[in-house]
């Protein structure tokens, strides 16, 4: 298993505290991300120091190239 970590954007857009997903890939990390955000909630997975993609407050993943 790898950690990765969910970064979540609260009210007014302030960054709060990340939260640890444990997946053996990036798609199983995305997929424990998108459970741990709640509606209307924005926010980035990153492993180290690679950012995986973020969610828009819509609830739509944008994958990083």
């Amino acid at each position: 298993m790898t950690s990765y970590r969910l970064y979540r954007f609260g009210p007014r857009d302030r960054l709060l505290p990340p939260e640890v997903v444990l997946a053996k890939d990036d798609r199983e990390a995305v997929d424990g991300a998108a459970r741990l955000l709640e509606p209307g909630q924005a926010g980035e997975v990153w492993q180290g120091a690679r950012m995986v993609g973020s969610f828009s407050k819509l609830g739509v993943f944008t994958p990083m190239a």
